[in-house]
């Protein structure tokens, strides 16, 4: 199975993005290659995407907005919305930014309605990269979802997102993980760096568990919220407090100019305290491909 095949646009490739572009336009043009369902009797999911965006990544919306909505108009049932989470500043440029796309491609309108652009609820001054994982660890706030799916705006799906690429037979999520030790010093510093801080000691230390894709289980974002402020204290409290109200300094450990991180602070403790509500895929020995 996968973790759904996709394209990624970055600014970062610069030009070879640019190169891209071109053969994503013409993926994008082509008709849908299915039997389009009937919307207005969708059985409606309980799988939300969500999409942690900015102003300086709209013009990837494009690419990614054309390829999502067809997905959701040939797998009716799979996604009920999409959270698209910005700074409030961003919010009007955002949907206007969907308004042209569904223009542009007569997308149905009650599609649209489900592209929700949302102002973030945290917010850390100077510092988008935090503020925007700190967003992640709070998504359950955004709505009331089962499970969350978590996008990159340059996401461009190259075939329609299924049930089957999220869950197995028994509606457990496929979350992945892959070892440290074959991984190497990356995995290990994100690790030990990064997620041991936030949680502490613990054999979930031995797996690194960043993938794209995954569906992450409602109950799982107040239990880690809950178990990072037991083990920080005080000071991760008032960090997230200050964030949710007026603005929140960066965080660093103590000590230290470490940060902190989300998938892998989420996937360590759904393997160290949900293990078995998971069907857990190690990415060095699955077949990933569905």
């Amino acid at each position: 199975m996968s973790f759904f095949w996709h394209l990624t646009v970055s600014a970062a490739l610069g030009a070879t993005a640019l190169r891209y572009e071109e053969v994503f336009s013409r993926l994008l043009q082509q008709k849908p290659n299915c039997t389009l369902g009937d919307l207005n009797t969708e059985e409606m999911a309980t799988t939300d995407i969500f999409m942690r965006s900015y102003h300086g990544d709209l013009e990837w919306l494009d690419h990614s907005v054309p390829s999502i909505t067809e997905s959701m108009q040939c797998r009716l049932g799979v996604l009920r919305d999409v959270l698209v989470i910005v700074p409030e500043d961003d919010v009007p440029a955002f949907n206007e930014k969907l308004d042209a796309v569904w223009s542009k491609e007569m997308f149905p309108a009650r599609l649209r309605h489900r592209w929700q652009v949302m102002p973030s609820r945290v917010k850390v001054v100077g510092d988008g990269y935090q503020e925007q994982m700190l967003d992640k660890l709070h998504s359950d706030l955004y709505s009331n979802a089962d499970h969350f799916i978590y996008l990159d705006t340059d996401t461009v799906l190259v075939r329609d997102l299924t049930r089957e690429q999220l869950f197995d037979d028994v509606g457990q999520p496929y979350l992945c993980h892959r070892s440290v030790a074959k991984c190497g010093k990356d995995c290990e510093m994100w690790m030990q760096e990064h997620v041991k801080p936030m949680v502490g000691e613990g054999e979930m230390l031995e797996h690194e568990f960043m993938c794209l894709g995954e569906a992450f289980p409602r109950y799982l974002f107040a239990h880690v919220r809950f178990v990072v402020e037991e083990h920080k204290g005080a000071e991760w409290h008032n960090f997230t407090v200050d964030a949710r109200a007026s603005g929140a300094s960066p965080w660093a450990e103590p000590g230290s100019a470490v940060g902190f991180t989300e998938f892998n602070t989420m996937g360590a403790v759904m393997w160290r305290d949900f293990h078995e509500r998971a069907h857990w895929l190690d990415t060095f020995t699955s077949d990933l491909d569905m």
